[in-house]
């Protein structure tokens, strides 16, 4: 009879969740703003010479890889292993683990996939304009002065990322010049 009594399932070690609260208190540190003080003190070693801006740049750098080594690596990783894609943090708080993509297209192959993509194109058009002319009526302008205003077809780069997250649930082949990275990434709310 004892064999058909289902047993409890052992939950998160303490370790764990111990873990995991501290994962996502150093993501929100790190997505948070940037402390006054912090900035303005590099704002006066940077004019002082003390240090250089790409010292800045690489510490901005630096900082962003340590955000996405703890958002898609090891807080996923923890939370995944309590065998759940949601926890309620120690803050009141629930960090979320979804899938997610990036999306990587050569800027010589863009062109080829607006043609491809036609609906999702956004098309600026730029006119040079000469100095004390007037911009009131710029159809009259292109028609008088027969101007070819240059084009600058592109799709924004969230409008792909659903575009293609599309096209993969329905199980459709990508153009060779789209590369796909899947991640996990997690969202503290």
């Amino acid at each position: 009879m004892n064999d058909y009594i289902e047993k409890p399932q052992p939950g998160p070690l303490k370790s764990d969740i111990n873990t995991i609260n501290v994962l996502a208190e150093r993501q929100l540190e790190l997505e948070g703003p940037v402390d006054e003080v912090v900035l303005e003190m590099l704002y006066r070693m940077l004019r002082k010479e003390i240090i250089s801006l790409a010292t800045i740049e690489q510490l901005v750098k630096k900082v962003k890889a340590d955000l996405d080594k703890i958002k898609r690596d090891d807080l996923p990783e923890s939370i995944l292993n309590t065998g759940n894609n949601t926890f309620l943090l120690n803050s009141g708080m629930t960090a979320t683990i979804k899938n997610d993509i990036s999306i990587n297209i050569k800027k010589d192959d863009m062109p080829a996939l607006c043609k491809k993509w036609k609906e999702l194109v956004k098309t600026k058009i730029e006119v040079m304009v000469p100095k004390g002319q007037s911009t009131k009526s710029i159809v009259a302008f292109f028609k008088t002065l027969k101007l070819k205003p240059s084009l600058k077809e592109d799709i924004h780069p969230q409008t792909l990322k659903a575009h293609i997250k599309k096209l993969r649930e329905r199980g459709k082949s990508l153009p060779k010049q789209v590369q796909v990275f899947e991640y996990k990434n997690t969202t503290i709310k």
